[in-house]
């Protein structure tokens, strides 16, 4: 049973996503990286506690298609890596989270060498992270506010049920876009930019 007060922690979040082995509270990032290593789930570590991660075939598609536009920007001007779900972030508090996709520009990499190790020890310069039916506004809150605590400049939130992205370039005041807007990689892409609509546009396509 998953009392009540621990979901509000975690943002007010489904009870059937919070794992309760190992015990709510307790879990490390060993006991992390063991479960996310079976593949039939994706976890986060939030205050010691395993949550998965809200999963829908209509954001990953989204996610994937996005990732590819942004991978063609930043090759192209040799600007960094983007790395999709499979990537876990220490956050500065200690809590791993997995965006759907995120920009680690090269100033972030020492040496300019993509480390080998499982856990990237720092927030990504930009974070996608795509909400969908399974998530919360008080989940999303605590994300940017991890995010932004660790380093993050710029945070995409991407609404499935609204067709909008919310645009952070810090954990409160966001610009709204909609599917008349143009969505730009402000100071953190220079340079970037893409219809919203067209972030859609893939979840319509037809055989």
């Amino acid at each position: 049973m998953i009392d009540a007060d621990l979901l509000d922690r975690l943002g007010g979040i489904a009870a059937t996503r919070v794992l309760t082995e190992p015990p709510p509270r307790t879990a490390t990032e060993a006991d992390l990286l063991r479960i996310n290593s079976r593949r039939d789930r994706i976890c986060e570590l939030i205050d010691g506690t395993l949550t998965e991660k809200s999963l829908e075939i209509r954001k990953s598609i989204l996610s994937v298609e996005l990732a590819c536009v942004l991978l063609r920007f930043v090759q192209l001007h040799q600007l960094g890596v983007v790395v999709g779900a499979g990537c876990p972030l220490r956050m500065s508090n200690g809590n791993i989270r997995i965006p759907d996709i995120s920009f680690i520009s090269w100033d972030q990499l020492p040496g300019d060498e993509i480390p080998d190790e499982p856990v990237f020890h720092s927030s990504p310069f930009l974070v996608v992270d795509v909400s969908g039916t399974g998530n919360t506004p008080g989940e999303m809150r605590l994300r940017r506010k991890d995010y932004f605590a660790s380093g993050t400049r710029l945070v995409w939130e991407i609404s499935l049920p609204n067709r909008t992205v919310r645009v952070y370039a810090s954990v409160k005041e966001p610009r709204l876009l909609t599917v008349e807007d143009q969505l730009d990689g402000g100071t953190v892409l220079p340079g970037f930019s893409m219809p919203v609509r067209d972030i859609f546009e893939v979840l319509e396509r037809r055989g």
